[in-house]
């Protein structure tokens, strides 16, 4: 079930809600635990994952959280899933490399080696920054995203231009999806949708 379902986006405007209360699963009671009301962690988780700049402080604390070896599990999920996850009910498999197929099929040589190759330097971004959650100061999973743009000389497809910014747009998404989870009892619809770059009259 889509955020928006879970959420009542099919209930009518100025209709009263019911009162039946929802059960909330173990995953939304951990991001309420550590993201509710705390938009200044998720800033900077960002920021770790996107190679910013951030202080000591930031560091430690994005540190000690994701010391949780299940709120890392879950966030491993989202940002990375796997058809190997066996705790995914049947029909809701999901993969990161689910979709490049579409991007693939009935398309020229050179279409499918830029949407297989900048799906890969997503990928790997995303591997870092989930390392990167956990150990800070990672030397080898440093993130330097100026230096996936490159001229078209070197980069013909550009493919590192392609792999930077769907990785930004990822970590970014998903983080607003977080905040949804763990804020939404106290957001608006209008909010809800805000927040997930959503129209909210769709």
């Amino acid at each position: 079930m889509s955020i928006r379902k879970r959420l009542g986006k099919g209930v009518p405007e100025g209709s009263v809600p019911t009162k039946t209360p929802v059960q909330k699963t173990q995953e939304q009671l951990v991001f309420e635990k550590y993201f509710r009301e705390n938009e200044v962690l998720l800033k900077s988780v960002r920021s770790i994952m996107l190679g910013l700049p951030v202080t000591k402080e930031q560091k430690e604390e994005v540190r000690s959280t994701f010391a949780d070896e299940v709120l890392y599990g879950y966030i491993r999920r989202r940002f990375y899933p796997t058809y190997k996850d066996e705790s995914a009910q049947i029909g809701g498999l999901v993969d990161v490399y689910l979709g490049v197929e579409q991007m693939c099929f009935n398309q020229l040589p050179h279409a499918i080696e830029q949407a297989v190759k900048y799906k890969e330097i997503s990928l790997e971004l995303t591997r870092k920054g989930l390392n990167l959650l956990t150990d800070p100061d990672s030397k080898k999973d440093q993130i330097n995203l100026d230096a996936y743009i490159k001229s078209t000389e070197e980069d013909p497809l550009q493919v590192n231009l392609l792999g930077r910014n769907i990785y930004i747009r990822h970590i970014d998404k998903q983080l607003s999806v977080l905040y949804v989870v763990a804020n939404a009892e106290r957001m608006t619809q209008q909010e809800v949708a805000r927040r997930l770059q959503l129209d909210s009259a769709q």
